[in-house]
């Protein structure tokens, strides 16, 4: 669906989130990318990626949370792809008892850059890259990276990040390739 009026920021967010309820991606990318002046561009492509694994996929980073509450989570997630934006207080705000190991805010992040990287793991498989290796930009990694930190995966077979830790901030890059001396 093209989007042909030009709306108001928070009709146009208020809209996509719709359609992300209704997991209708195509219009909720149109929505924000009209919004943005970009409909039709190549990036359309990339988010639509990134916002269907979003939602799409069964990963949790807390495994206590029920799908029917996670679920709103997902479409706030995909929304921070589509808009730029990195708090869940622009789209959502929760209320009621929060009894998990994560806070909402926590767990939309995560489930944000799970999309992110599972979108740059699918990347790296169609340029044909055989291995990746998980990288973190801390210097000091948090503990539940620390085990996969350097390791290198076969990269159909990569587990997913981000970690069950909040604090990670682990990525996928393409292996170095082992080089072997002749002798």
């Amino acid at each position: 669906m093209a989007v042909t009026e030009i709306l108001k920021r928070s009709e146009a967010v208020a809209n996509s989130l719709a359609a992300l309820m209704r997991h209708d991606v195509e219009t909720a990318v149109d929505l924000s990318s009209s919004y943005f002046g970009g409909a039709g561009s190549l990036y359309e492509r990339e988010t639509s990626s990134v916002v269907r694994f979003i939602l799409d996929h069964e990963w949790s980073p807390d495994p206590a949370i029920p799908p029917e509450v996670l679920a709103p989570l997902r479409v706030v997630a995909a929304a921070m792809e589509l808009w730029g934006q990195c708090e869940m207080s622009a789209f959502a705000e929760v209320s009621g008892v929060w009894a998990y190991a994560h806070d909402a805010e926590t767990v939309t992040s995560l489930l944000y850059a799970a999309g992110v990287e599972q979108h740059r793991l699918q990347h790296l498989d169609a340029l044909g890259v055989e291995r990746v290796e998980i990288r973190s930009s801390e210097l000091r990694p948090a503990p539940g990276c620390r085990a996969t930190l350097g390791q290198s995966f076969p990269t159909r077979q990569a587990p997913l990040l981000p970690h069950d830790d909040p604090r990670c901030q682990c990525s996928y890059q393409a292996a170095r390739p082992v080089v072997s001396a002749a002798m």
